[in-house]
């Protein structure tokens, strides 16, 4: 009994203890529940403003904050009851975001550092420079490299880059390949070039570096030029293409390397052709040398090295090759040239039937071509007159009434040899000469007796002389000597091989535009020269201008024409030109200048526009002081209205009217021809 009272009061004292924790525990946890409450409404509002890092913190710092009474009494509740806030928080955190744009989502997730979700979106939509940055962030450098692959902009350098710091060459030369193929397509040369070479895909990029240069090679200055090309001739070289790197070495005036190269590649032609425009004969002819009889370029050599030595006088070496290239290649319209120079060499070698036959040849194959009528008819007076210096006496008057004596023929003959007619008009016979002692051509005109037996006009002559000898101009045609015997003079001249316009004239009629523009630019560069050292013309005609075999412009007789050809009566400031071509002052009898060589360029310019003259020839003289020029466009309308005011202002009637120079009428014609048609 006593037992059973004792378990009883235990029981009600231990149900009345674990009543009153029960109580304190229950008012505890309301406590904690309002507070939680509060807590929890405190966060939602903060989701809105502020990032999931910041409220986690304050939560910590608000549990830490609680008495310490409580959380004794209710640690593991309170515990778990924040866990579980935390967790809705995080839960309505990701239910906010759901509804932004995804970018801006993984932007946010990246501020708060939750990388992985941020890594996924970022992939997702393609962005891949912001995954590149975040596998930077976490070291994971080959899907960094990978990601900037995927942007195929200039990220692909970057891309090669971080490839080759792990040592991934293989990764690394795909990325930069991709990256000069991106730059490649947005025309950006050089930067494609750069990265090509990245890739070792010098072909491409030397493909770059090529295009590039052509299409600015304008815009760089000489020095950039050359440092530029050199680039183009080692890539060219260490891919085994000798004739690019030729090609690029002659752009950079690096003719040594040009020549090397040109020889590399098998084109001997190029490199002989730039070693002789060097000077350098020697060199030229060993590198032609080389080109053997099955070499393809062995019949242009066997052309070039017969011009070569025709230039140099070896007139039999030049025979030898040309005769070796027509056993290979027929007569035609296309080797006509050549098989005409081979006349002249049997010619210049005294060969005189042979040459005959060789020009009869060319002449039924193009009867006008070069003057071979003329060669043929110096040949058959040639051979019927075989004393050529006695032929020029016989058919010069005035010679015969210098009286010349038979001592001046045979110290003329000791000098010159291979006396040859090669034209003749009113200021005398021209001859060509051999000068045995300077071993070259020349060509011969004598004075006539009315100059040489005139003290006053005879000084006039030399005063003139002097002045012309100076003029040093590629399109003038140069005095070399003036040889005195007796009572006779002759004048030493550059002897030039080809024939005048007037010929062309003849044979052709009017000349082409490309022709006529190509002509009257070198003769207004002439006369330009020759005004500026004191010197005017005063006969341009086409009679006067020569076109050489190698299409060189001359202007002959310079100066000349007042000596030949004064007026009777009048001082020697009036000159008589052509009637054709001769300006209204030089008629009228006024002093002339340099415009009187405007007013005859005017005419001749005329002429070969449209193959006549601007004036009826009857009754020419009056037509060039009244009467106004027929406009060229009148005889072919294609012409440029520009060339037209161009003529007509040259032949105006007033000099003052005309351009000044010829130096401002060449820069006319040149900024006329230079703007494009109407």
């Amino acid at each position: 009994m006593r037992i059973t009272h004792h378990l009883a009061v235990f029981l009600v004292t231990t149900l009345f203890m674990v009543s009153i924790f029960l109580l304190l525990y229950s008012a505890t946890l309301a406590f904690s529940v309002a507070l939680l409450r509060d807590i929890f409404d405190a966060f939602l509002g903060m989701l809105s403003r502020t990032t999931l890092a910041d409220a986690a913190l304050w939560l910590i710092q608000l549990r830490e904050s609680i008495h310490p009474s409580l959380l004794f009494i209710g640690s593991l509740g309170l515990t778990m009851l924040f866990l579980y806030l935390e967790y809705i928080i995080l839960s309505g955190r990701d239910e906010h975001l759901r509804h932004l744009p995804l970018e801006l989502q993984a932007d946010t997730l990246m501020r708060e550092g939750r990388l992985r979700r941020a890594l996924r979106l970022y992939k997702q939509i393609g962005r891949w420079d912001r995954a590149a940055e975040i596998y930077r962030q976490r070291r994971q450098y080959p899907q960094a490299a990978r990601m900037l692959e995927h942007l195929g902009n200039e990220s692909l350098t970057r891309a090669g880059e971080l490839y080759e710091e792990m040592g991934r060459l293989d990764q690394a030369r795909r990325a930069y390949a991709a990256a000069g193929q991106y730059f490649y397509q947005r025309q950006e040369w050089e930067k494609a070039a750069k990265y090509y070479l990245k890739a070792e895909d010098k072909a491409s990029a030397l493909a770059c570096y090529e295009t590039h240069l052509r299409d600015l090679r304008s815009l760089y200055p000489p020095e950039q030029l050359r440092e530029r090309c050199q680039k183009i001739v080692q890539l060219a070289d260490q891919l085994g293409l000798p004739l690019k790197a030729a090609a690029f070495c002659e752009t950079a005036q690096d003719i040594p390397g040009a020549v090397q190269y040109y020889t590399q590649g098998g084109n001997f032609i190029r490199a002989a052709e730039l070693l002789l425009a060097g000077g350098e004969t020697d060199q030229a002819l060993k590198v032609m040398g080389k080109i053997t009889a099955d070499h393809k370029q062995y019949t242009d050599s066997l052309v070039l090295m017969a011009r070569l030595h025709f230039r140099d006088e070896r007139y039999q070496e030049s025979l030898k090759h040309y005769v070796e290239y027509f056993k290979r290649v027929k007569p035609s319209d296309t080797t006509l040239e050549e098989f005409f120079q081979m006349g002249l060499c049997l010619e210049k070698l005294g060969r005189l039937k042979h040459a005959r036959d060789v020009y009869a040849r060319v002449q039924s194959i193009r009867p006008f071509f070069m003057n071979v009528d003329e060669r043929i008819d110096a040949i058959d007076h040639k051979t019927s007159e075989p004393d050529a210096m006695k032929a020029m006496l016989d058919q010069d008057a005035a010679a015969k009434d210098a009286g010349l004596s038979d001592d001046f023929l045979i110290r003329l003959g000791e000098r010159y040899t291979e006396l040859e007619e090669i034209g003749r008009g009113g200021a005398g016979i021209v001859y060509s000469a051999r000068d045995k002692i300077l071993d070259r051509t020349v060509a011969l005109k004598k004075l006539p007796t009315s100059v040489t037996q005139d003290p006053a006009r005879l000084q006039a002559f030399f005063s003139e002389a002097k002045a012309i000898a100076k003029l040093n101009h590629p399109n003038i045609v140069a005095i070399h000597d003036i040889i005195k015997a007796d009572n006779a003079y002759f004048i030493v001249m550059e002897f030039i091989r080809g024939t005048t316009v007037e010929r062309l004239l003849e044979v052709k009629g009017a000349l082409s535009l490309k022709l006529s523009l190509y002509i009257a630019r070198h003769m207004l560069q002439a006369l330009s020269y020759a005004n500026r050292n004191g010197v005017s013309h005063q006969d341009i005609k086409p009679a006067n201008i020569m076109l050489s075999d190698d299409k060189i412009v001359k202007l002959t007789d310079f100066g000349i024409a007042r000596l030949f050809h004064e007026l009777p009566g009048h001082s020697s400031d009036i000159v008589m030109g052509t009637p054709k071509y001769i300006s209204p002052e030089q008629l009228q009898g006024s002093p002339v200048d340099e415009r009187c060589d405007i007013y005859s360029f005017g005419i001749t310019f005329h002429e070969m526009l449209t193959g006549t003259l601007p004036y009826p020839l009857d009754g020419i003289l009056h037509h060039h002081l009244v009467t106004p020029p027929v406009p060229i466009r009148s005889h072919n309308p294609s012409l440029p209205v520009e060339l037209e005011q161009i003529v007509l202002k040259c032949l105006e009637k007033d000099r003052q009217l005309r351009y000044p120079s010829a130096a401002v009428l060449l820069e006319e014609l040149k900024a006329a021809t230079a703007r494009p048609p109407n």
